[in-house]
């Protein structure tokens, strides 16, 4: 498509023929466009953040600690809320 096309070009093809088509065709992009956006949100939220595992008593139970990957989030000792059992 350039800078001379037309309505009367839009005609030609028939495109007035197939708008039920064309409209189903451009909510589904945009629905595409709002998840793939969720998912990138998601994957640079949790792409940030390290989770490790120490054991937990004498049980064989593991303790996970979801923190930032920076050094200086290892490097503190989390508080009991950070701890998921």
């Amino acid at each position: 498509m350039d800078a001379s096309f037309s309505l009367g070009d839009l005609l030609r093809v028939g495109l007035h023929q197939a708008v039920d088509a064309c409209s189903e065709i451009i909510d589904r992009a945009q629905k595409e466009l709002i998840i793939e956006k969720a998912l990138k949100k998601v994957e640079d939220t949790w792409g940030a953040m390290s989770l490790s595992f120490t054991p937990y008593q004498a049980r064989g139970r593991a303790r996970a600690l979801l923190g930032h990957a920076s050094a200086g989030a290892r490097a503190r000792r989390p508080r009991p809320a950070e701890w998921l059992v």
